[in-house]
């Protein structure tokens, strides 16, 4: 209801806080990873906005390759890629990349996103345990030229900012069916 510091996000049940101090305990959107995601629901309510990322999961014990290269003006590179593998036994293994970056010469200005996703785990027929780390570092900067003075365009200062989260869970029976279900969750960002 046009208060932005009331639209909360969870990943994968765990809410992320608003870590960036310039903002003063809101989220800035575009920093926010959606390359390990497979979906994402909204779910508005009287007072705030809740947004539910969910990370990419794998059911089948065939491999999962992906990998997308992406190039443009303004000396732009976009490289992704996944991998997964469930095995028979119930591990699993999923990776996943992201690098971003453009330059644009007229202006001098600059960014470089990188970021790293991994998730290991294994599932039984009553239980399942698995961690998942997300690793984001995010550059900026204003003046690639020294020699020149800023041009008034410029919009975003300069930031090299590091993000950091880290997921584990234990779950006992299904939560999908009749009967009890647990789980347990540690987070750290």
């Amino acid at each position: 209801n046009g208060r932005f510091g009331r639209v909360r996000f969870f990943l994968d049940g765990v809410e992320l806080d608003p870590l960036n101090s310039r903002l003063d305990g809101q989220h800035d959107l575009s920093l926010i990873d959606m390359f390990e995601l497979d979906d994402i629901t909204t779910e508005p309510s009287a007072e705030e906005v809740r947004v539910h990322l969910g990370t990419w999961r794998v059911n089948s014990t065939t491999p999962v390759t992906q990998i997308d290269i992406h190039t443009g003006d303004l000396q732009t590179n976009h490289y992704r890629g996944h991998f997964a593998r469930r095995f028979q036994g119930g591990q699993i293994l999923q990776l996943a990349g992201n690098h971003y970056a453009t330059t644009d010469r007229g202006t001098g200005e600059a960014g470089d996103h990188t970021a790293l996703w991994g998730r290991i785990g294994i599932a039984r027929k009553n239980w399942t345990v698995d961690a998942q780390l997300l690793r984001s570092g995010r550059k900026f900067t204003e003046r690639i030229f020294d020699d020149e003075p800023r041009p008034a365009s410029d919009t975003l200062p300069t930031m090299d900012g590091i993000w950091t989260v880290g997921i584990a869970r234990a779950a006992w029976g299904d939560p999908n069916a009749n009967g009890p279900w647990v789980q347990g969750l540690a987070s750290s960002q």
